[in-house]
């Protein structure tokens, strides 16, 4: 048996208005940004918000206050939740049972099962919840989606969230969360 690995939240103070890959996020706006969930320093005290580029927002008083003075909250480990191993932050290849090869995102945006390990075929898994999205690690902003009941990329809206299964043999399934019954996968073909 494995020792069980459990997440512990810290906080990172932010920095050039860039979110790091394990914070905590709460998901895709309607504006079509993306909001992190943040410990506000301010003249209040420290108090829980929400952040979006250099600036965060709490309440206080029954206002909404800004600052651009916060801290992250990040995930570190492995949370209860998670009962798999893409864990949040780390670097993965998403390598097909069927043919040995790596799922990745081309240049032109498609998804294929024709990846090697490079830049196209390396993911970043973030956190969200106890499931998870996956961008390409060095083009933060292509992610892995389910869309139109096809395998495809997007920018991190709710069809890039994936639930996790963990499969007897130590494989992992990837589930749409937003259409339940359909999974991240390629035909042997592509």
């Amino acid at each position: 048996m494995l020792p069980e690995k459990r997440a512990h939240l810290t906080l990172m103070r932010a920095h050039n208005g860039q979110a790091p890959y394990n914070a905590l996020d709460l998901g895709k706006m309607f504006d079509g940004s993306v909001y992190y969930m943040v410990i506000c320093h301010s003249n209040h005290g420290d108090i829980p918000g929400k952040a979006k580029g250099s600036e965060s927002w709490y309440s206080f008083g029954g206002k909404e206050h800004k600052t651009h003075d916060f801290s992250y909250i990040v995930a570190q480990g492995r949370s209860p939740a998670m009962n798999h191993s893409l864990i949040p932050g780390s670097i993965v290849h998403l390598t097909s049972k069927s043919h040995g090869k790596n799922l990745r995102i081309q240049r032109n945006g498609q998804v294929d099962g024709r990846g090697g390990k490079g830049e196209w075929a390396t993911f970043r898994v973030q956190g969200r919840g106890p499931h998870v999205a996956l961008h390409l690690a060095n083009h933060a902003h292509q992610f892995l989606a389910i869309k139109n009941n096809s395998l495809t990329h997007g920018t991190g809206g709710k069809f890039c969230t994936l639930h996790v299964k963990s499969n007897p043999d130590g494989t992992v399934c990837l589930e749409s969360l937003e259409h339940p019954s359909q999974h991240v996968g390629v035909r042997r073909e592509r």
